[in-house]
């Protein structure tokens, strides 16, 4: 029955599984850490030392992306569980700078686009000012509080003069 039924004698069979298997596209790191787990044990059942060496190796050469694998083969990693913590910082570095990266190229495309807009003022109707920061506006208004103030200052001097 365990003949028949039993995977005891097939470990050559997962040997060349496992030698041929790397991580799949659809694959997480968890999801292959398993896979890996469960494969060397399967292919060295008879050997159990050769089981802990093997396990972490398998795992960091079927790591798909080539700068997580090479980051995480750096480390000395003495568990399947280190290894795996590794590659997911990694993993998660590579992401976050990918999404700042995506970012940085999204804005350069909007700054290269208005690159030739110049804003025109809707008070004096010239290029490259806005209405709230016209010069000809400030000028004007400059001008009006001087005539106020001038006028304000007359008014006074005319009532100390009557009195």
């Amino acid at each position: 029955m365990e003949a028949r039924y039993g995977d005891a004698h097939l470990e050559h069979v997962f040997r060349a599984q496992l030698k041929d298997r790397v991580q799949r596209i659809n694959e997480n790191l968890q999801q292959w850490a398993l896979e890996v787990e469960k494969l060397v044990r399967k292919a060295y059942r008879s050997v159990p030392a050769l089981i802990k060496g093997n396990l972490v190796q398998t795992f960091i050469d079927g790591i798909r992306e080539l700068e997580v694998r090479a980051a995480v083969r750096l480390g000395d990693h003495e568990t399947l569980k280190d290894a795996l913590a590794h590659a997911l910082e990694v993993e998660a570095v590579r992401q976050d700078h990918r999404s700042h990266r995506v970012r940085e190229v999204a804005a350069a495309k909007v700054r290269d686009r208005n690159k030739g807009f110049s804003p025109r003022c809707y008070g004096c109707g010239e290029k490259g000012h806005l209405r709230s920061s016209c010069p000809k506006r400030t000028l004007e208004r400059e001008g009006e509080r001087s005539q106020e103030g001038s006028a304000a200052i007359s008014t006074a001097q005319q009532q100390q003069g009557n009195e």
